[in-house]
């Protein structure tokens, strides 16, 4: 068999083939819903190799990514509803759109004036009518993330702290008002009150240009590294660690936190 030289071709004609009569049946089986799975594992994996620092690994994980894209653009192209030409014009055109500074000279030079002329052009492209300059509801993703892209577009408005130090007055706050609603007993307020502080956490991350997402996210991580230390420690000790109290726990955590700052 001949493939094209040029690797996106030869990509798309991979892909077209799997999906032939002559190729491959677990290919052939699979739909749009189907892949759905799978995309989401390819993002996962390559911002866990984002994270991680790898540049061969993060090369082969935006490869698996591609290859959702052209996988599911070549079921489409099967309906002759559009092909990767037609998404890669889609995208070439939306950024030309969006960016009138570069493309025709507009006057927004700056970095608040930029990000409202994105959020009004993106908002005029919307299929369905948008009637707030938070935009449509965000499609499922984290709550982290989320809450951050939300946020953001209410910042833009004006609608934002003037410093971190007066977020942190406003954690503060939240922080009381959940300890009043614990105090009274009061569950129904007391969630309510824990979700203000989770807003204002992501907040001041905004504010101190931290993402909330890609932090805890590493944090969990180093969690999860020190605990397994943990572990090691109280089995070369041969203790339980079910049998240990917390006082003697948190001895062999803080040596696991050692630890990791000698590596």
């Amino acid at each position: 068999m001949s493939l094209p030289e040029e690797p996106i071709a030869r990509l798309r004609f991979i892909m077209s083939h799997l999906r032939s009569a002559h190729g491959c049946p677990w290919d052939q089986a699979q739909t749009p819903v189907t892949l759905k799975p799978y995309l989401l594992e390819e993002v996962h994996e390559l911002l866990d190799a984002l994270n991680g620092g790898d540049e061969e690994e993060i090369r082969d994980e935006l490869g698996d990514l591609l290859l959702q894209v052209v996988f599911l653009t070549e079921i489409f192209n099967e309906k002759e509803s559009f092909n990767l030409d037609d998404v890669a014009t889609s995208i070439c055109n939306k950024l030309i759109r969006r960016h009138p500074h570069v493309f025709e000279n507009t006057s927004e030079n700056d970095n608040v004036d930029l990000d409202r002329q994105w959020e009004t052009i993106k908002n005029s492209e919307q299929r369905r009518p948008v009637n707030t300059r938070l935009g449509n509801p965000l499609p499922p993703m984290p709550a982290l993330l989320a809450a951050q892209k939300m946020t953001q577009k209410a910042a833009r408005t004006g609608f934002d702290w003037s410093q971190h130090e007066a977020v942190i007055d406003q954690l503060e706050e939240e922080i009381t008002e959940l300890k009043e609603a614990l105090a009274a007993n009061e569950r129904d307020h007391a969630i309510h009150e824990f979700g203000d502080i989770l807003l204002t956490v992501v907040n001041l991350g905004r504010q101190l240009d931290i993402d909330a997402e890609t932090t805890l996210q590493q944090t969990m991580n180093r969690f999860r590294s020190r605990f397994i230390r943990m572990e090691e420690l109280i089995a070369a000790d041969h203790l339980d660690i079910y049998s240990i109290d917390l006082d003697c726990m948190n001895g062999y955590w803080q040596q696991a936190k050692k630890d990791e700052q000698a590596d």
